[in-house]
């Protein structure tokens, strides 16, 4: 671009000195001695500020002038500008700046230069505003003139180098910013909880892409904080809606490196996040209280794609790079039975860990998928609470129980765990697998594939291999049930328990569940007796299935297995 613009000014001061030479017409004079005039069509300056103190009239309405830089020479914020007579657009210390009688515009192509709005570099900052301030004020603008305007391409261009950011920066609708390879955004000490929080209302079309947020270990400082909160007029809603983050690098943060606040169910869903794509995002942690992750409230239709969630490793030491907590939490205050919380969010070729007590904490919420991940380093990596629907598949884990067969030093709970703590959830667990760094090792008893906790689980777990067969030890998996009227109600169990007091023989014609054709159910008796009544052998309302038997006993410790074919349960022989 420099180059592109130095060529234009040399044809332009060819073009002006034959034309002076032809005429023999002496050049305007300016008043400022720091311009260097050229001709009668274009001037060169310095700076910005010795562009605004020319003195200009209606006679030289479309005059071309070229400024070497926004505060000095060659910082990258000067350009083209041309001056419009009379023109009274708002100015915007970057792309339109006070001419006095008129305004200069600038004339570019391509992407908002941050530069252009006079943003510095490392530790440099000249001027009232601060740097943040700077880029601030381009975000507002982009965002008041990204739909069909005719200013010219809205996005924020981030050039590669360090800015620091001294406060906060409002995320506002339809805004763009991209960064290099090189662009580094950094917390230089200043006090704010987040370096990224989002205006009220709808914030739509929301992109950004190509920034490393460096939280530099401030006391309670994160990346992003988006908070959704009603408009103040207009359509009450409010989230970020249609949003796409890539190569975003967020590291050290003692705050959340992302956190995606909806609003409750209790709002009446009019403050959801959603149809949102994270993609090769990552994010480190310092602090054991907050996660790298956090999802609360109403959250929707979002995909995470090659991104990684996990404790630093840039500590001076490895206790203090082995962080407590979890790396992310996804919860929100709506209970069951409804769990209108987070819901329909994928993470696809993802991963978390770095020696935490938890890998994944997962409460209230539903249709949650982690496929073909990667997850090692932790004591349990993945505690589900009140949750529906929640798949783990195809994915690897590595020392992810009671941190495997590592040492004490990288466990929180003395080597003791398991890869999944469930309780009142239903989840599928299928195709994955479990490995550790040695086969033999003493905590190995300790750690678990599965515990299930409390009476309302339903796990779904097959096909799930195992370096060492003692990793595949589950606790709490099988629920109880109790007969009534006949029937047991398995609801969406594949593992049942049968226990009854005050009968020698309960009858049962019925099986009742939540399951469709090919899929079993396995039934223990325990403490009674059960005697299976046939279909076949007319059993009004029933539909169970013996294999031509008209009935089939079941004593203490004895079990059967049935699978559903239409609407009957066949015995599986």
């Amino acid at each position: 671009m420099r180059k592109f613009t130095t060529l234009i000014i040399i044809l332009l001061c060819l073009t002006t000195v034959a034309q002076t030479r032809t005429t023999n017409r002496a050049a305007p004079v300016a008043k400022n001695t720091e311009a260097t005039f050229i001709g009668k069509d274009l001037t060169v300056v310095n700076t910005i500020a010795d562009m605004q103190r020319l003195t200009l009239t209606a006679g030289t309405n479309n005059k071309l002038i070229y400024v070497k830089g926004y505060f000095e020479p060659g910082d990258d914020g000067g350009g083209l500008f041309l001056y419009k007579h009379g023109d009274k657009s708002p100015a915007n210390l970057g792309t339109i700046f006070d001419a006095k009688t008129g305004r200069w515009i600038r004339q570019y192509s391509g992407y908002m230069n941050v530069a252009y709005f006079g943003v510095q570099r490392d530790w440099k900052q000249k001027g009232v505003l601060s740097v943040s301030d700077r880029i601030q004020n381009m975000i507002d603008f982009a965002s008041a003139n990204s739909l069909y305007s005719e200013q010219g391409d809205m996005t924020i261009y981030f050039p590669n180098g360090q800015y620091f950011i001294d406060k906060q920066l409002i995320i506002k609708d339809r805004v763009k910013l991209l960064g290099s390879p090189g662009t580094l955004l950094t917390n230089k000490g200043d006090r704010y909880d987040y370096m990224f929080t989002l205006d009220n209302g709808p914030v739509t079309h929301v992109r950004m892409e190509n920034f490393h947020i460096n939280c530099n270990k401030q006391k309670g400082v994160g990346g992003f904080h988006f908070k959704a909160a009603l408009a103040k007029e207009g359509m009450q809603h409010g989230g970020l809606w249609d949003a796409v983050f890539k190569n975003i690098f967020i590291t050290e943060a003692s705050n959340p490196g992302i956190y995606l606040e909806g609003g409750e169910a209790s709002g009446g869903f009019s403050l959801p996040h959603q149809f949102i794509i994270f993609e090769n995002v990552r994010v480190t942690r310092i602090n054991p209280k907050e996660p790298s992750l956090k999802m609360t409230g109403y959250n929707a239709n979002m995909t995470f794609t090659n991104c990684e969630f996990r404790n630093a490793d840039t500590m001076p030491t490895p206790a203090e790079n082995h962080v407590d907590g979890a790396c992310i939490l996804i919860t929100s205050n709506d209970m069951p039975p409804t769990q209108e919380g987070s819901y329909a969010i994928s993470f696809i070729n993802s991963g978390f860990g770095g020696y935490s007590r938890y890998g994944a904490v997962i409460t209230n919420s539903k249709q949650i998928t982690f496929d073909t991940g990667f997850y090692e380093g932790m004591d349990t990596a993945f505690k589900i609470l009140n949750c529906k629907h929640i798949q783990i598949i195809n994915n690897r884990f590595a020392n992810a129980a009671g941190a495997g067969s590592l040492d004490e030093s990288f466990s929180h709970t003395g080597n003791s765990g398991s890869l999944f703590e469930i309780e009142n959830s239903n989840v599928t667990i299928v195709n994955n697998h479990h490995d550790v760094s040695q086969i033999d090792y003493p905590s190995l008893p300790n750690q678990y594939f599965i515990i299930g906790n409390g009476n309302d689980n339903t796990i779904d777990n097959q096909n799930n291999t195992f370096r060492i067969p003692e990793l595949g030890k589950t606790k709490g998996t099988a629920q109880t049930i109790q007969p009534v009227h006949r029937t047991l109600d398995v609801g969406s169990k594949k593992v049942v328990v049968v226990t009854s007091s005050g009968y020698d023989t309960i009858d049962i014609a019925t099986i009742m569940g939540d399951m469709a054709t090919g899929e079993t159910v396995f039934i223990q008796v325990s403490g009674c007796k059960l005697r299976i009544l046939s279909n076949d052998a007319g059993n009004s309302g029933g539909n169970l299935m013996l294999n031509g038997n008209a009935s089939l006993n079941l004593n203490d410790g004895q079990s059967a297995m049935f699978i559903k074919v239409e609407n009957n349960f066949q015995l599986v022989r």
